[in-house]
């Protein structure tokens, strides 16, 4: 369903996948969601790659304004030698948030190239950070310093896009943050996305984390949102798209009543092999239909609230 809602807005491609009842070693062993995976490529993320020698390897003494980057913002990712820590803080669980770079490979990516990205992204952060109310500054000085951020550094649009995707869907994962997603081709601007890792705790006001939601925006004070909103072109923009795809997300409503027909003998039998024992969805306790008709008036409820919300500003 978060996929499906991705395909709707500004951010492009978004993993597309399939249902599947696997059958392995001759046992069947549950149904799956067999998908696409992140990462650079003409049909996926289509930034600029690194060239290939004769031989397919591939070239990294690359100007590091020359070629594409996609980065992972992301506090439980294994360590590599290519990532640094956000200015903006840490998570809730005491750990670092910190950046890494997801393309060019591990193995292809030089120490200019990252060095540059680096420099690219502290600069954007440094520049939403010093944006701030005080008496020294005047209220056209600062809506001009975001006029700067959104003009020139940041797709807003794909920011919004990004934003709306997991309040709708209400993600904690951007408030971690972890497996949240940002691109930057050649000579752009810096885009927001793609979107990927919306399962835990996700379309439920159960989860601990996810009460805010059952009255108010969740995750507008995440990251850099925090500081975007402050901008009232920035907030009016969002405002505007809202109204946009609104109509469009709430036919959503349907797709997840046919998901529900299309699985529910699949359903029976994965319930049976894996029993459903930990309460975290708020679902352990219900049916799969049951299941599907909570998530649909869970869906449904989240809209009206971000609706109110939004038409207060």
């Amino acid at each position: 369903v978060a996929y499906r809602i991705s395909d709707l807005t500004s951010l492009g491609w978004a993993p597309k996948g399939q249902h599947v009842e696997l059958v392995y070693n001759n046992q069947y062993t549950g149904t799956y969601y067999l998908c696409e995976q992140v990462r650079v490529d003409k049909n996926r993320v289509n930034i600029t790659e690194l060239p290939k020698a004769a031989d397919g390897t591939t070239l990294n003494n690359v100007a590091p304004d020359k070629v594409g980057y996609l980065l992972e913002f992301d506090f439980h990712a294994d360590p590599t030698p290519w990532q640094w820590p956000t200015n903006f803080h840490h998570t809730k669980y005491g750990k670092e948030s910190i950046y890494l770079v997801k393309y060019p490979d591990d193995d292809d990516l030089n120490e200019e190239q990252f060095n540059y990205i680096c420099s690219e992204v502290n600069n954007l952060e440094t520049q939403l950070m010093t944006i701030k109310e005080n008496p020294s500054a005047t209220q056209a000085q600062i809506e001009s310093q975001y006029e700067d951020i959104i003009n020139k550094l940041i797709d807003p649009l794909s920011f919004i896009d990004y934003w709306l995707m997991y309040e709708v869907c209400i993600n904690h994962e951007i408030l971690n943050p972890g497996s949240v997603y940002l691109h930057k081709d050649v000579g752009g601007k810096f885009i927001a996305g793609p979107t990927w890792d919306f399962d835990y705790g996700t379309f439920n006001f159960t989860y601990g984390e996810a009460q805010p939601a059952r009255t108010s925006l969740y995750v507008s004070g995440a990251v850099w949102y925090r500081y975007l909103f402050r901008n009232p072109k920035f907030k009016a923009m969002a405002k505007a798209r809202w109204a946009e795809l609104k109509p469009q997300i709430e036919q959503m409503t349907d797709y997840i009543t046919q998901k529900g027909e299309y699985l529910k003998y699949a359903a029976e039998q994965n319930y049976e092999r894996w029993p459903m024992t930990v309460g975290t969805n708020g679902d352990s306790n219900l049916t799969f239909e049951e299941s599907i008709k909570a998530m649909r008036r869970v869906f449904t409820d989240r809209i009206k609230i971000i609706d109110d919300c939004i038409n207060e500003w």
